[in-house]
């Protein structure tokens, strides 16, 4: 029997029978070090009354920023998926059980990812809720689980309110009291501080201020739906900063007012945090977070030893977050004791190429046929939900984790231990949750103290990624076995179970969690009950939507959603569907120039008045479409703005965020006669038309076949432009502009071109489907920027014949070929890393090294500057010493050391820390031996290769310069294609047409320079 199928023997004797003694004889034969954990049932801190302080709040979603937009479309249009999507989020029995909302208060200005319309846009105008998706989202929920907590909080502001408090606050009383009637929704929370203001200090008091004043006037409201004084103050929700807690102690009437501090995307603690939360009982809340980036599938293709679920920002590192938000051990003395923690967003139904897409549990950006993505996410919360209460008290001494800081969460790779415990004070049951998110297997030994269910069995739940030739998802949420704790000599029940590399483990008294309500996951229920297919082609709206029932309430299409239309995802200003004089409905832009909304300017000058500039516009379709008229019919405003353009445009093959103009190309219509075609908003062709009438309908289009695109007026041809054939947008939806005016458009259509073909298929360059050269000559990251990149990913080859072993590339058995095996990872003294590079310092009696074996001739080493004279190394290759390094400069990665010369075979190479400053690794490249195998010269050892059915294909993204040799069916279609350097997001680096319809190989070799794809387009059937 090998060794790793006798340790899985082993393992099973320990988790199923619970033999403690031969677990401890078989431990000690291994080597393992057990980390025990003593639970004390009487653990936990109570207030005077002896009530418990801190209990378990779970996790919540964010509807802001336009993330829900397009769920309005997915009731509509496939109302199983969206209730089938609905219920995995919140259902608590069969879902994740999500048990909080919080809503922003819209102003029709971008908020980061798209624009929420304001409920009033004047004093004097009913507060309208049915706009948008927020407030249907948050009622919709509640239908799922009544339980559900709904908070409001604010980023923009409408400029009726001038920022006076009493005009602010009729904007949220008057929202509150239409939520009621609308709805029938009560709210629980309300966070009146703007978004992320981080400028509170004791000199500028306003935003405290205002919270005050919201809550005095809150509490003493007489002409209220309900009992207004109920509601619940949140205060401030700032980006980090605990330390804001300061400013709360210190105004002891804002400090009894106050509910709950909420802060973002951190895990310290503070000392005034300490003393708000175990002193005076404010709750402490994680208000926005993120979710997982980045699906299991993807992730599992280009990073399997993770399991799909490991690695930064992936499924356990979200759990992670969730156990270090309570004890952290950078917090020391202070943890943060969060206790709810809140997604942004929990489900993203805009679509791709907003910013900061994608982080979801679930991805909804197909309404028109209902499929939606999702992934371990849900059972991962599931692990949480499933196994404790909302009641729930945590228990000190066995709430614990480390890890090196980064962005909101720990370094994956970076920690030690990472386990939460809770128990109910009832009954006694307890559940442990334990994430791993490095390469190691966790051993641990539990102690019960002072617990009535002490002796009971203990059930083992996991979520992990798959072993070889199962599906992705064969080892999500599985009972892995039953633990029998022992009694011991001292009194105590003592229980093993070890924790598996990129897991999520639950172990829990409850055999079948709350209410019997844990079941095993059964592969593939989480998926969309609809298929993935395209928006077809033609796609007209006329915006009348005749052919829409009404609803059970009376309600037309357009009445129940307050006007919003089909499909659109307004990024700057309201695009709405409003009555025309003649009696027909008409897509109008709402917002004058003189109406425009407060932007949320926390990241700018701080100030609350700035109102918007970037002119409106809105996004509908699918990305996938590829060439195509988009036509549009329209009617400029008769007012005068001086200085401010009035004009009508449709943009075509829109693929990410922008200002003014997000399309790829863009026609735009001025008042004056004149005409601009546009390239992602820059001006490429323009002129004036003749005999222009701006007070009358008119009909733009502009025409997108391959890299052409031609305008049209009124059925007459306006102008054209050939973009660059390597430089190019070659797919994306289309986009409606207009400036602030109240620009009005009807009869949209999207048409087909003949000859060409308007439908693509879009894949990610981590696609299962798209094959790599080898791992060492393909570095692909799945953690890439704020949209820049299609899926946040991007693959990036090197034409060099050289082997690259990253710092990421770890064994934890020495010896293993072009894999770093650190000794005395993640132990005092030991090494730690992130995605930039490993570290360690020199601790005398306690070496740790890395170490490398790998096959060739010699090699570069690549690590980070610590801009001090105290990092050094010694280097050791095949066993002796061999020359120092001293990591001097800064912190960037750069070259330190060379080997060449060595007799082909296998070497090994240690990088030894010897100063009391840090030593750093990030990458070895290994020089080849000449193996003697010929190879194509017209070729290369980095490529990648796809098989696809279509007509032709473009690839995208990003790149450094790079000579590529195209291959089709194993014959060369394009020899040396010069690949320029470029930094514009989503470009096309080339494409290849003119194919008959059919099955074909492709495979791309990088003969020089750096290739980095980010995605290939497969273009369909000609029209």
């Amino acid at each position: 029997m090998g060794r790793k199928g006798w340790l899985a023997c082993v393992l099973m004797v320990v988790l199923v029978f619970g033999a403690l003694g031969s677990a401890e004889s078989m431990g000690e034969d291994m080597n393992i070090s057990w980390s025990v954990v003593t639970i004390d049932g009487r653990d936990f801190p109570i207030d005077a009354e002896g009530n418990a302080i801190n209990t378990y709040n779970g996790w919540g979603a964010v509807s802001c920023n336009n993330t829900s937009r397009l769920l309005l479309d997915y009731k509509e249009e496939n109302p199983e998926a969206y209730w089938k999507l609905m219920n995995l989020l919140f259902n608590p029995e069969t879902g994740a059980g999500l048990t909080s909302i919080k809503v922003e208060m819209g102003a029709d200005v971008n908020t980061s990812s798209g624009t929420e319309p304001a409920t009033k846009r004047t004093a004097e105008e009913p507060a309208n809720v049915l706009r948008g998706a927020g407030w249907h989202f948050a009622a919709d929920a509640k239908s799922i689980n009544p339980e559900i907590k709904i908070e409001i909080l604010r980023w923009g502001e409408p400029s009726w309110t001038g920022t006076d408090f009493d005009k602010r606050y009729q904007w949220y009383k008057e929202t509150i009291d239409a939520v009621y009637d609308t709805f029938g929704l009560k709210i629980d929370y309300v966070s009146p501080g703007q978004n992320e203001r981080n400028d509170m200090s004791g000199s500028n008091t306003r935003n405290m201020d205002w919270i005050k004043y919201f809550a005095n006037r809150l509490k003493e409201e007489t002409d209220g739906r309900y009992d207004y004084s109920q509601i619940k103050i949140v205060a401030a929700d700032t980006y980090r900063k605990p330390e804001t807690a300061s400013l709360i102690l210190g105004d002891p009437e804002l400090r009894d007012l106050v509910d709950v501090f909420s802060y973002h995307y951190d895990l310290s603690g503070h000392p005034s945090l300490t003393k708000l939360s175990q002193e005076y009982g404010i709750e402490v809340w994680y208000g926005e977070a993120i979710a997982p980036m980045v699906r299991a599938e993807n992730r599992y293709h280009v990073d399997p030893d993770r399991g799909g679920i490991g690695g930064t920002t992936g499924v356990v590192d979200i759990a992670q977050r969730f156990i270090n938000m309570y004890r952290w051990s950078g917090s020391s003395a202070n943890p943060a004791r969060m206790t709810k923690f809140m997604m942004q967003p929990a489900v993203i139904a805009n679509y791709q190429g907003a910013q900061y897409n994608p982080k979801d549990l679930i991805s909804a950006h197909y309404p028109w046929s209902g499929y939606f993505e999702t992934d371990a996410g849900i059972q991962m919360i599931q692990h949480f939900n499933w196994f404790i209460d909302h009641d729930w008290v945590y228990l000190e001494g066995a709430c614990f984790g480390d890890g090196s800081w980064t962005d909101g969460g720990v370094a994956v790779d970076s920690s030690n231990h990472n386990y939460l415990t809770l128990k109910d004070p009832e009954t006694d049951h307890f559940s442990m949750i334990h994430a791993n998110n490095t390469a190691f297997t966790r051993y641990y030994e539990i102690r019960i103290k002072d617990f009535k269910t002490a002796g009971q069995p203990l059930y083992l739940w996991e979520t992990r990624g798959p072993d070889p030739g199962e599906p992705l998802d064969a080892n999500w949420m599985k009972q892995i076995g039953v633990v029998e704790p022992t009694l011991g000599d001292d009194g105590l029940y003592t229980a093993r179970f070890v924790v598996k590399p990129y897991s999520v483990l639950t172990v829990s008294t409850l055999s079948n969690g709350l209410d019997n309500r844990a079941a095993e996951y059964v592969s593939g229920s989480n998926d969309s009950p609809a298929a993935d297919t395209i928006l077809p082609l033609p796609y007209t709206d006329d915006f009348e939507y005749a052919e829409y029932p009404m609803d059970e309430n009376g309600r037309t299409y357009l009445e129940r959603r307050g006007g919003t239309p089909r499909y659109t995802t307004d990024q700057y200003g309201a695009f709405e569907v409003v009555m025309d004089e003649d009696g027909n409905h008409v897509l109008q832009q709402i917002i004058g120039y003189d109406q425009r909304g407060y932007e949320w300017s926390v990241w700018g000058n701080h100030r609350e008045d700035n109102q918007t500039h970037i002119r409106p516009n809105t996004v509908l379709g699918d990305y996938r479409w590829a060439n195509y008229k988009a036509q549009i019919d329209f009617k400029l405003d008769d007012a005068v703005v001086p200085n401010q353009p009035n004009y009508a445009g449709i943009g075509v093959r829109q693929v990410m965020y922008g200002e003014h103009d997000p399309a790829g190309y863009s026609f735009l219509v001025y008042a004056d006669g004149r005409y601009q075609l546009c390239r992602k908003g820059a001006v490429v062709r323009q002129g004036r038309i003749n005999d222009f009438d701006p007070n009358g309908w008119h009909t733009m289009a502009l025409e997108a076949a391959d890299n052409t695109l031609t305008a049209y007026l009124d059925g007459e041809e306006i102008t054209s432009y050939t973009d660059t054939a390597d430089n190019s947008v070659m797919s994306g939806r289309i986009a409606i502009l207009s400036g602030y005016y109240h620009t009005k458009y009807d009869n949209l259509q999207v048409l087909p071109i003949a000859g060409y073909a308007w439908a693509s298929e879009k894949l990610d360059n981590t696609d299962p489907r798209i094959r790599y050269s080898d791992a060492t000559r393909w570095t692909h990251s799945v953690n890439e920027g704020f949209a820049a990149f299609h899926n946040r990913t991007k693959s990036v080859g090197m034409a060099s014949e050289k082997t690259i072993v990253r710092h990421t590339d770890t064994t934890t058995v020495p010896g293993t070929l072009n894999r770093v095996y650190y000794h005395r990872y993640s132990k005092p003294g030991g090494w730690g890393s992130n995605q930039n590079d490993a570290w360690a310092s020199h601790t005398p009696g306690e070496e740790a090294y890395a170490e490398l074996y790998f096959e060739g001739v010699g090699f570069d080493f690549f690590a980070r500057g610590q801009n001090t004279a105290n990092a050094t190394a010694d280097v050791y290759l095949d066993g002796e010493y061999h020359g120092s390094i001293v990591f001097s400069g800064s912190a960037t990665t750069r070259h330190y050391y060379t080997v060449s010369g060595l007799e082909p075979g296998i070497h090994s190479v240690r990088i030894v820390p010897t100063g009391t400053a840090t030593a750093s690794v990030v990458r070895f490249e290994i020089e080849s031996a000449d193996d003697g195998e010929p190879i194509d010269p017209k070729k290369s050892r980095t490529w990648f290769s796809l098989d696809f059915t279509g007509t032709g294909f473009n690839l995208f993204g990003n790149t450094d310069a790079a000579v590529l040799n195209i291959y089709l069916n194993d014959e060369l279609v394009a020899e040396n294609v010069q690949i320029s350097s470029r930094a514009n997001n989503r470009d096309t680096s080339y494409f290849f047409r003119g194919l008959e319809y059919g099955d074909y190989n492709l495979t791309v070799y990088v003969m020089s320079g750096t290739f980095t794809l980010d995605g290939v387009d497969i273009l369909g059937e000609l029209q």
